[in-house]
């Protein structure tokens, strides 16, 4: 589906046009296209071989509804182009129409009428014949038209003009000046890459990024201060050592921008990074007056304060699903004595998300509080959870049903937990069983209770399973019970090699 809209937006913008060689644009497309993927280039790079000449037609591709993967992957993909070559100008990737020079002055005044594709193509193409750089056209095109498409052939714009372009012009026309800048740069630059960093709004947020890391290049020191937060760039979020590096400064703006809708979401989660006890209660208040707090939750679960939990325990109450389930998320992850109570309630919610985390939190933590909702998970898919949480509890009201999985339940894992439940909770013995795939879990339950009948070991030990009498030479020896060696004893002669191995321990243990 991706590329298939990357081929729609290319042939959009490109119908009509030709290259240097007189071929139509879109077929030199569809064979780049194949040769990246015939080199083994995923989706997002054969779309990026479909759009990388895009915003020479003045097509933004920032408004195409595109993943910020593919962005990218075009910028690189332009910077590739970019790269110098020792072919003559004609053979450019860019898209041209070859015309006389004399129809520069005619083309700049159609252009300025309606900015046709075709007319910017053909001045694409003029600027690679040898007209003067100080011809007035060429002067006019510097200063009003200049496009990405001429990026390959700014050698004919000198740095004032450069400068002017970062500072005065479009966004498209600020990026393409600053990537093609000359030199290591100067106070002046740095000025200009500076007035790029403080322009607001989040269609800047590309070229303010383009800003920063030529900046960088210049006057790291520069580029560390001057970095605006701003809630549509995340560059600046993105980037966790510059904000753990400013944290000092950062804490303050981000409590103060927490209640501004637009500033929500990025300053919550911002304040999680950071860690930020001070900002638990301005967190707090904002998941009260907020649709969607589920960045606040996240935000309170990562700072760890139970502070938070009174609010998050309200949330439980909300009408959002995914809110409530967030909220218990964050509970659990913090901790206290709220948890359990909330999670049990939250076990009776409507929304099977909030019930499957209710029981993630109960069967983990194992409270005694939570005996009936884990007796209750016993018939879920959590049942093997829950009966573990049950033996660590060791509350006798689990035993009948530690019982019942033991006995009936089709999985092997839950049969172990519940078996490992009966082991470790005082209770009544029920009546043995024959069934082969109990019996060697019987046995081995039969070896912790002391004080139960043990004449089933006497058939265990004659049973035709090896596994079977392995568990019963084992259980004689767990019991403890001098006057059972000799039933030990007589398995040192079994066929089975386990079997044999199994009554040398246990003989050893009761002799001993």
């Amino acid at each position: 589906m991706g590329i298939a809209k990357a081929r729609r937006i290319a042939r959009r913008a490109h119908r009509g046009q030709l290259t240097a060689d007189g071929e139509l644009f879109l077929d030199h497309l569809e064979r780049l296209v194949r040769t990246v993927e015939e080199q083994g280039g995923d989706a997002v790079a054969q779309q990026a071989a479909w759009l990388h000449a895009v915003p020479g037609t003045g097509v933004d591709l920032t408004r195409q509804d595109l993943p910020w993967r593919v962005l990218r992957a075009v910028e690189e993909f332009r910077a590739a182009a970019r790269t110098p070559r020792q072919s003559p100008p004609q053979s450019s990737w860019q898209p041209s129409v070859q015309l006389p020079e004399g129809t520069l002055p005619e083309l700049l005044a159609a252009h300025r009428e309606q900015p046709a594709y075709e007319t910017r193509a053909a001045i694409t193409s003029l600027l690679g014949l040898p007209i003067s750089p100080d011809d007035p056209a060429v002067t006019e095109l510097a200063e009003q038209w200049w496009q990405p498409g001429d990026e390959g052939r700014t050698g004919r714009f000198d740095r004032e003009r450069l400068l002017r372009a970062v500072t005065d012009g479009s966004q498209t026309t600020a990026a393409t000046a600053i990537a093609v800048l000359p030199g290591e740069g100067d106070d002046r630059e740095v000025e200009a890459l500076l007035t790029v960093l403080r322009r607001p709004g989040g269609e800047w947020c590309w070229v303010r990024q383009r800003a920063r890391v030529r900046l960088h290049e210049i006057d790291e020191e520069a580029a560390s201060r001057e970095w605006p937060i701003d809630p549509q760039d995340v560059w600046w979020l993105n980037t966790r050592a510059w904000v753990l590096e400013h944290a000092a400064h950062l804490v303050p703006q981000l409590i103060d921008a927490l209640p501004r809708p637009e500033w929500t979401e990025a300053a919550a989660f911002a304040l999680g990074v950071l860690r930020a006890s001070e900002a638990v209660r301005p967190l707090c208040e904002s998941t009260r007056s907020s649709d969607d707090p589920r960045s606040q939750v996240e935000a309170l679960a990562k700072i760890g304060s139970a502070e938070a939990n009174p609010a998050l325990v309200a949330l439980l109450g909300h009408h959002r699903a995914d809110v409530r389930e967030a909220a218990l998320r964050a509970l659990d992850r913090i901790g206290g004595a709220e948890v359990v109570d909330a999670a049990v309630m939250a076990c009776d919610d409507l929304s099977p998300a909030v019930r499957d985390r209710a029981a993630r939190v109960l069967t983990r933590r194992g409270d005694a509080r939570a005996v009936i909702q884990l007796i209750r998970l016993c018939d879920t898919r959590f049942a093997a959870a829950a009966a573990d949480a049950l033996a660590r509890i060791g509350d006798a009201r689990a035993v009948p049903t530690l019982w019942h999985l033991f006995l009936h339940h089709d999985d092997k894992a839950v049969r172990y937990a519940a078996g490992r439940g009966l082991a470790r909770i005082e209770g009544e013995q029920q009546a043995c069983t024959w069934e082969p795939r109990i019996l060697p879990a019987h046995v081995w339950l039969l070896g912790h209770k002391p004080d139960w009948d043990h004449s089933c070991l006497e058939y265990g030990r004659r049973h035709s399973d090896a596994l079977v009498r392995a568990r019963t030479a084992e259980a004689y020896g767990r019991l403890g019970d001098p006057a059972n060696a000799e039933h030990v004893r007589a398995l040192l002669d079994d066929p089975d090699r386990r079997v044999r191995a199994t009554a040398k321990t246990a003989l050893a243990r009761l002799e001993n």
